[in-house]
């Protein structure tokens, strides 16, 4: 019997009572899908780093489509990269944060790409990356090539958190080889007020392994199934 929904679950992960989903019939989720359940069928449900790899429109219906099929009274616990940490922690020019506490120095295809493996690079990957492909193989997988650090550094200091990131998300080029893996951003402010326009009645910040879903608390496959902690943003959502 499924009592949960991990949206944007990705290959590999499976949980007693838990449906992971990316597609349905075949397709990716998306601004048409309607989630496999009735009505107040579920009790609760899950995601880890996905909303951020899908436009608000994807995310306002899954968040329409989660507080259908959810129980009164159930919890809907979303996880993604604290861009509002990042962005603070650039500003003050804490490489060690990236470097050692989130554990990224860039990607070995950097180089052949002509992509320096600065600050300013390994900061803008996680605010919006993409894939190049040629002929289906991945050539390289990063921020925005040759943003310019003054730019970068100039926008920071001027523009708020929304502002800053669909900046550098517009440099995302649009070419047919070009698969986008982050295009979106999340604070606690803008998860507030698209779930509670979806119907939600509470919307809370939460942390690492503080949850209403006793799943979480107990197994290692939600909030440490890959342990991103110390830069991710937590939110519970109850209808």
């Amino acid at each position: 019997m499924v009592y949960g929904v991990n949206l944007g679950s990705g290959d590999g992960w499976s949980h007693p009572g838990w449906q992971g989903l990316d597609t349905i019939n075949g397709l990716f989720l998306d601004e048409n899908s309607i989630l496999p359940f009735e009505d107040e069928q579920l009790s609760c449900a899950f995601s880890a780093h996905f909303f951020e790899h899908i436009s608000n429109e994807v995310s306002e219906q899954l968040f329409r489509e989660v507080f259908r099929i959810l129980k009164s009274g159930s919890s809907f616990r979303i996880i993604v990269p604290h861009v509002e940490l990042m962005l603070e922690k650039y500003k003050n020019n804490d490489v060690n944060f990236f470097t050692q506490t989130i554990g990224f120095s860039g990607r070995p295809e950097w180089k052949s790409q002509g992509v320096e493996t600065s600050f300013t690079n390994i900061f803008l990957h996680w605010i919006a990356n993409y894939d190049e492909l040629d002929e289906e193989r991945l050539v390289y997988r990063g921020p925005p090539k040759f943003l310019p650090t003054n730019d970068v550094r100039q926008k920071a200091e001027l523009c708020d958190v929304g502002d800053f990131c669909d900046w550098v998300i517009n440099f995302i080029p649009e070419e047919n080889n070009i698969q986008t893996q982050h295009i979106n951003w999340w604070t606690f402010k803008k998860f507030k007020k698209l779930l509670k326009k979806a119907g939600f009645a509470k919307v809370v910040e939460s942390s690492h392994m503080n949850s209403s879903i006793s799943d979480v608390l107990t197994t290692q496959k939600f909030d440490n199934w890959k342990d991103r902690s110390n830069f991710s943003l937590y939110v519970e959502a109850t209808k």
